[in-house]
């Protein structure tokens, strides 16, 4: 009966998150030269203050616990209040510093501690697509090691998408001076086409050349 009650919970918990996330990326909104930048949602800065404090209760009941008859374990002590204290700091920081950002040619991604990863479209060399799970998780490698990965439907990587759907059907990669193929990215990345098209197709190498 437990097991049937946990994996209802996770199903909620799954499709609750899924819900606030699909809402979140409809609110973002692109700039006035179609840049799109895609946070994390609000609520990361909020939990994250909420596992600091759950880290610093965890601290004092350690103490307390450690004074009596039969003390904790001194790494149960440590250890648990400070892996939920520093959980709690890399929350936040993803939350406040961590994004993806796309452009007419590029995507790049800032990571919470702060290292920026740009891959101009022409330079993405292979690229592995999961349409069903975590939110259509997209891994995009160029030639020299530089690596992007995120969830595609929930921080607004539509237009990557459409521009690795171009690069397959037209053996190129579309031009950002060309108003035309611009203008195509556009209209695939809002109907959908290309992330039906990539679904099709969710691995690939050597797209540079």
């Amino acid at each position: 009966m437990s097991f049937i009650a946990t994996l209802v919970l996770l199903i909620g918990i799954s499709a609750g998150s899924s819900y606030f996330y699909r809402q979140h990326a409809a609110r973002i909104k692109p700039q006035s030269d179609g840049t799109v930048r895609a946070k994390l949602p609000g609520w990361y800065i909020a939990f994250g203050y909420f596992l600091i404090a759950a880290g610093v209760f965890l601290a004092f009941a350690s103490l307390i616990l450690s004074s009596g008859s039969n003390p904790m374990p001194l790494n149960m002590a440590i250890g648990f209040p400070a892996m939920t204290f520093g959980l709690g700091i890399v929350t936040i920081l993803m939350g406040q510093r961590q994004y993806i950002e796309t452009g007419v040619d590029y995507i790049e991604r800032r990571a919470w501690y702060g290292k920026v990863t740009r891959i101009p479209f022409h330079e993405i060399d292979s690229y592995s697509y999961s349409p069903a799970g975590l939110g259509g998780w997209l891994v995009l490698k160029a030639a020299d090691r530089r690596r992007i990965a995120f969830n595609s439907r929930f921080l607004r990587g539509e237009r990557v998408i459409a521009a690795l759907a171009f690069r397959q059907i037209n053996g190129r990669w579309p031009s950002p001076y060309n108003q035309e193929e611009q203008r195509i990215l556009g209209e695939e990345s809002s109907l959908r086409a290309a992330q039906q098209y990539l679904a099709k197709t969710p691995k690939a190498r050597g797209l540079r050349r």
